[in-house]
C-alpha cells in the first residue's frame, strides 16, 4: 500500500500545486479509496484522526492518517466523510492527550486507561479480596467477546485468581455508574456489593 501511494504521489511531483511529498501521499490515499462522488472505491481500513473543529470545517489545521502522518484538513475530511466510512470514538484526556477510551477498537487498554482503572478501584473488586490493584489484571465487566468496550466504565481490576473465578466459575459482576460500586452475583444467586469506600 505504501509503495502504491508513494508511486502515485511522486507522479504528481510536477503538477504545479507545490504540495510536499507527504501531502501528495495523503492526496493519493484519498484518490485511491474514494471516487469522485465521495463513495468508497475499495473496502479498506484507514485510521484517520480528525479533530472535531476540522471535521466540521471550522478549522483548517491538519489531521493525521495512520502510517502516513499529518494530512491536510480537506483530505482527512474527505476520508472521514466518505460514504461507507466507519467511525470509531476514541476519547482522550484534554490535558494530557492520553487515550482514555478506545471503545471497540482494541481489546487491551492503554497504559493510561489501565492506570485510571487501577487508581479508581485501588484493589481487586471481588468481595473481600485485598489484592492491590497494581498487581491485578484489568478485566472487562461486559466481556469483549459479548460486545463490551474497552473504556473506564467497563473495566475493573481483578487479581488473577478472581479473574479466573469470574470466567470459569460462573460469577457475574455489574458496575454501578452512579455509586461507583460493583455488585457480584454468585452462581447460586447470592449478591455481594462493594462500595467505592470499601475498595480503598
Amino acid at each position: 500500500m505504501h509503495a502504491a501511494l508513494d508511486a502515485q504521489a511522486r507522479s504528481w511531483e510536477h503538477d504545479g500545486t507545490g504540495r510536499t511529498l507527504p501531502q501528495r501521499r495523503a492526496d493519493a490515499l484519498v484518490h485511491l479509496v474514494t471516487t469522485r462522488d465521495g463513495s468508497a472505491r475499495v473496502a479498506a481500513s484507514v485510521d484517520v484522526v480528525v479533530p472535531l473543529d476540522v471535521l466540521t470545517g471550522q478549522s483548517s489545521q491538519p489531521g493525521s492518517i495512520a502510517g502516513i502522518g499529518p494530512a491536510p484538513a480537506s483530505a482527512v475530511r474527505r476520508l472521514a466523510l466518505a460514504k461507507g466510512a466507519t467511525w470509531r470514538r476514541i476519547v482522550t484526556d484534554p490535558a494530557t492527550g492520553q487515550v482514555v477510551d478506545v471503545g471497540r477498537r482494541r481489546y487491551r487498554p492503554t497504559a493510561a486507561l489501565a492506570d485510571t482503572v487501577r487508581y479508581r478501584e485501588r484493589r481487586c473488586t471481588f468481595p473481600a479480596c485485598r489484592m492491590p490493584a497494581r498487581r491485578c489484571d484489568v478485566d472487562h465487566l461486559q466481556a469483549w467477546a459479548d460486545g463490551g468496550c474497552t473504556d473506564a466504565c467497563n473495566l475493573q481490576p481483578l487479581c488473577r485468581h478472581h479473574h479466573r473465578v469470574k470466567h470459569e466459575a460462573g460469577w457475574a459482576v455489574a458496575w454501578n455508574r452512579r455509586t461507583g460500586g460493583t455488585t457480584w452475583t454468585s452462581p447460586s444467586g447470592r449478591r455481594y456489593t462493594n462500595h467505592p469506600d470499601d475498595l480503598i
